[in-house]
């Protein structure tokens, strides 16, 4: 059984130490700190972006759910009211779903 060995940071001298590691017959296993770093501003990111998007979708749906707005509004407002409100929750959606993909990685 051979022995095992973690690098952390596989940049340019994590990277050759564990080619180097690996030739000398360790078991050897990497850890890029900046994808760890990316996942988690990423995450915040998101995270932001879920904030704003929900309510951005409560504004839509309170002007779309006022009658005296609807009465007033042009049928064009109204439409692209509606349509900008069906692609918010689909990014939502698509926030939320990466949203879990990245917290179920860590």
């Amino acid at each position: 059984m051979s022995e095992k060995v973690a690098v952390i940071g596989m940049g340019q001298m994590g990277s050759g130490m564990a080619g180097r590691l690996k030739e000398s017959g360790l078991d050897v296993v990497g850890y890029d700190v900046v994808e760890a770093v990316d996942a988690a501003a990423e995450l915040v990111r998101l995270k932001k972006e879920l904030e704003r998007l929900t309510k951005d979708i409560a504004s839509k749906e309170r002007q779309l759910g006022d009658e005296t707005f609807r009465s007033r509004a042009p049928e064009k407002i109204i439409l692209g009211l509606q349509t900008t409100l069906e692609d918010r929750r689909i990014e939502l959606t698509k926030a939320g779903e990466r949203i879990k993909e990245l917290e179920s990685a860590n």
